[in-house]
């Protein structure tokens, strides 16, 4: 193996290494609501008490739990395709539109990704919290949104890469 391949592999792996985790604390975001909705739900129907601040937590949990497992998502081919048209095309073809499909996303999370952290780091800077009884900081969610769109964004150029190889 060359050393530009063996390089190649261990960003890949650390790549892979990274989306997991990053799933991983979307799998806890999704049982943080879960909890959330149980104890909202047990505390209104036995004891006439809502848990205060479950609809502001399950929001910014919420974005953690999309966002953070898209990039594993999409290495693995789990995201919902249409191929009313690829299905009537050759290897090439397919793998033309895949390119374009997976630049073209690329640039939209590069967006989300930019947007995302820069209004992460404002909410930082203006302690900006949500609205409510209860009041969260909006940051980690910001993050969430921006780091996920990020990995999600790395995976979609490796993506690319990938379909200009098989067109090629």
């Amino acid at each position: 193996m060359t050393q530009r391949g063996t390089e190649e592999q261990k960003s890949r792996s650390a790549l892979l290494h990274i989306e997991r985790t990053a799933a991983f604390c979307a799998a806890i975001s999704v049982l943080g609501m879960m909890l959330v909705g149980a104890v909202d739900v047990i505390g209104t129907a036995a004891f006439a008490t809502p848990l205060q601040g479950a609809y502001e937590l399950t929001e910014a949990l919420m974005v953690a739990s999309i966002f953070l497992a898209l990039a594993l998502s999409q290495r693995e081919g789990k995201q919902i395709r249409v191929e009313l048209l690829t299905e009537r095309m050759g290897p090439r073809g397919r793998a033309i539109l895949d390119m374009l499909a997976e630049f073209l996303s690329c640039v939209v999370y590069v967006v989300i990704a930019w947007y995302g952290c820069k209004e992460a780091a404002t909410s930082w800077q203006i302690s900006e919290l949500t609205a409510g009884l209860v009041r969260f900081p909006l940051w980690p969610s910001k993050l969430a949104l921006g780091l996920g769109a990020a990995l999600m964004a790395i995976q979609c150029f490796a993506g690319t890469a990938a379909a200009l190889r098989r067109a090629a």
